[in-house]
């Protein structure tokens, strides 16, 4: 875990908790409240600087989770469409969302265009699962 120091534009010092490898980094910047934009952009632009991780293809990427994307303010989602169009030659983002409903309808519309979304069905409950008895043992 590290602590992450941002600084807007207006002065003000926004701290960060990540989670991060020389490969990928994990951030919650709905945690920045208002200040997301910040986080959102300086975070991509900084994985895009340094040497990316090389695949087997010969493509290089990094890794950019961003956790609970969905408490992001308008602002930074137009922040994470321009930055992520802008980098995504050396970053791959992974966006999780908190809620698993559809999205809401300003929730990041032309980013789902561009990404590839997977839907997984739900987990069953355990009151739905049908359990047999265990077998006999014979003596």
């Amino acid at each position: 875990m590290e602590h992450r120091n941002f600084a807007t534009p207006s002065g003000r010092n926004i701290d960060v908790t990540t989670v991060g490898s020389n490969y990928h980094i994990e951030v919650n910047p709905g945690d920045a409240g208002m200040y997301d934009r910040y986080v959102v952009q300086e975070l991509i632009k900084e994985m895009a600087a340094y040497s990316p991780l090389t695949a087997a293809e010969g493509k290089t990427f990094k890794v950019v989770l961003l956790s609970e994307v969905d408490r992001l303010t308008k602002e930074a989602q137009a922040a994470l469409r321009r930055t992520m169009e802008k980098y995504s030659g050396s970053c791959r983002l992974i966006l999780v969302r908190l809620n698993n409903h559809p999205p809401a309808p300003f929730f990041l519309p032309l980013s789902l265009t561009r990404a590839i979304t997977p839907s997984l069905p739900p987990f069953p409950s355990f009151s739905k699962i049908k359990r047999s008895p265990p077998p006999l043992l014979k003596s």
